[in-house]
């Protein structure tokens, strides 16, 4: 189970975190929305736009800027400007290198993209889990909790502390 887990486990502590952190506001909501599912999904939805719709919103930036035919074309005539030049000025060593760089990031980006596609994969992945955490934390996080505390081979005196510690919160 933990090497299952252990790829997705920051993305499982960052839902902790962030039901820990969204309590306050969970337990305002309580007063007005009694059920605690609607709250977690209330909650999780409203996490989920406060953290995707930036996101979205860089990642469409960023590929509208990298993959637009004007940027590309304008890269392709400064390079082979840059070329020219440095070959005018005796430089073809360094145009060579210019060239057979080029080639090489070419290539090594084309060889990688399924890696991207994986990392890709691997943060939605973590995306979702992150979230599915989160939802069932704020839902019934108390009886996670105490089941958690139930479980820890300790004297009953000191489970009653962390109970009333966490109780406090």
């Amino acid at each position: 189970t933990l090497l299952l887990v252990w790829p997705v486990f920051p993305y499982v502590v960052l839902g902790i975190v962030l039901s820990f952190l969204l309590h306050p506001l969970e337990r305002r909501l309580q007063r007005v929305i009694p059920s605690a599912g609607v709250r977690a999904g209330l909650l999780t939805l409203l996490t989920t736009l406060l953290v995707l719709l930036p996101l979205v919103y860089a990642a469409q930036r960023v590929t509208r800027e990298l993959g637009s035919a004007a940027q590309l074309d304008r890269m392709r005539q400064l390079l082979e400007n840059a070329r020219l030049w440095l070959e005018n000025h005796q430089a073809q060593v360094v145009a060579a290198g210019m060239v057979e760089a080029v080639e090489q990031g070419q290539s090594f980006l084309l060889s990688n993209i399924p890696n991207l596609f994986g990392s890709v994969f691997h943060i939605a992945l973590g995306i979702f889990v992150c979230l599915f955490v989160f939802y069932y934390f704020t839902k019934e996080g108390a009886d996670i909790w105490q089941a958690l505390v139930d479980a820890i081979p300790l004297p009953q005196r000191m489970k009653l502390v962390i109970h009333e510690g966490v109780a406090g919160i």
